[in-house]
C-alpha cells in the first residue's frame, strides 16, 4: 500500500505543478508539463484500480473520476487551460487525496 500511495502522491504533486503553470498563465510550459502529468496519472488510475480489484472495502467512484477525466480532455480539446486546471486540481486530486485517506 506504502508504493501505491506514493504513485497517487507524485500524481498529486504533477498536477499541482502543472495547475500553478495554467493559472499563472504559462501555457505553453504548462502543456508541456501535462503530457508527463498524464502519464503520471495514467499510473496512478492503473494502481488505483488494481487496488480497488484486489480491496473491496476501498470506496472508489471509478465512474466518477472517469467523468472528470472526460471533462479535462474536453477542456484540453477546447484549449481552456483554467478550466483544466480547476478539473485537475480540484476535481482528479481531490479524488485522489480521498483515495489515499482510505489507504
Amino acid at each position: 500500500m506504502e508504493d501505491t500511495e506514493k504513485i497517487i502522491q507524485t500524481a498529486i504533486l504533477a498536477i499541482e505543478e502543472v495547475t500553478v503553470l495554467f493559472y499563472q498563465q504559462q501555457e505553453n510550459l504548462g502543456y508541456n508539463k501535462l503530457n508527463l502529468t498524464l502519464n503520471k496519472i495514467e499510473l496512478a488510475l492503473n494502481e488505483i484500480f488494481r487496488l480497488k480489484n484486489d480491496n473491496n472495502e476501498i470506496q472508489i467512484d471509478e465512474q466518477k473520476i472517469i467523468g472528470r477525466l472526460s471533462d479535462a480532455m474536453e477542456a484540453l480539446a477546447i484549449k481552456d487551460s483554467v478550466l483544466l486546471a480547476d478539473i485537475l486540481q480540484y476535481e482528479i486530486a481531490e479524488q485522489f487525496k480521498n483515495i489515499i485517506e482510505q489507504l
